[in-house]
């Protein structure tokens, strides 16, 4: 089984944010004290202002964040990365929550894209699709476990993952949930469709 975890991107972003604050800061200490005692300290001086307010801000924009985030756990399983026109992705979404939230929607999706590259740049087009809904409007409790086994069939007919220097056919598994008061939490999964 192959996890993924749809929470783990944006902490990861907050996490990412917070590096690069406290990175500035300590470059500008830096330059700060190189230019200690020359007419141009006092710019550094008042640039102290914006540069630690922008790492409270990333600091305190990740423990609100972490604080506020309503699942515990949200992840994505898919049985094989890999399988032959006619057959299905088999996928699994575990999610625990911490606090009570409403999902207000939830759904996978099997997209297949060609993209080419051209004289006008790249091009993509979206060559099959196959969504399934699988929750609206569900109001969860703090605490409440839930699995969801889903099946994604390939159409017999479908075209096989390639690439190439001009261009691509891709396959990529879509799982969003639109989390009432959080907004939208979003994985891609790249999959392969191949003679079996």
């Amino acid at each position: 089984m192959i996890w993924s975890s749809l929470i783990a991107q944006g902490k990861r972003q907050l996490a990412m944010s917070v590096l690069v604050a406290t990175l500035i800061a300590v470059v500008f200490f830096h330059f700060a004290r190189f230019y200690q005692g020359s007419a141009s300290s006092w710019l550094f001086t008042i640039g102290w202002v914006p540069v630690l307010g922008n790492l409270m801000r990333a600091a305190l924009n990740l423990l609100y964040r972490l604080d506020r985030q309503p699942f515990r756990m949200f992840d994505v399983g898919l049985e094989s990365d890999e399988v032959a026109p006619g057959d299905a992705f088999a996928i699994e979404i575990r999610l625990e929550t911490r606090r009570e939230t409403t999902l207000r929607r939830m759904s996978a999706e099997l997209r297949c894209t060609r993209q080419k590259s051209t004289d006008l740049g790249r091009q993509v087009s979206v060559l099959d699709t196959n969504v399934s809904v699988l929750e609206e409007n569900l109001e969860l409790d703090s605490g409440t476990k839930k699995d969801y086994h889903v099946s994604l069939r390939v159409p017999p007919s479908a075209p096989f993952s390639f690439r190439s220097m001009e261009g691509k056919i891709a396959w990529t598994l879509h799982v969003t949930a639109d989390v009432e008061s959080w907004g939208e939490l979003t994985d891609e999964l790249e999959v392969t469709v191949a003679p079996g």
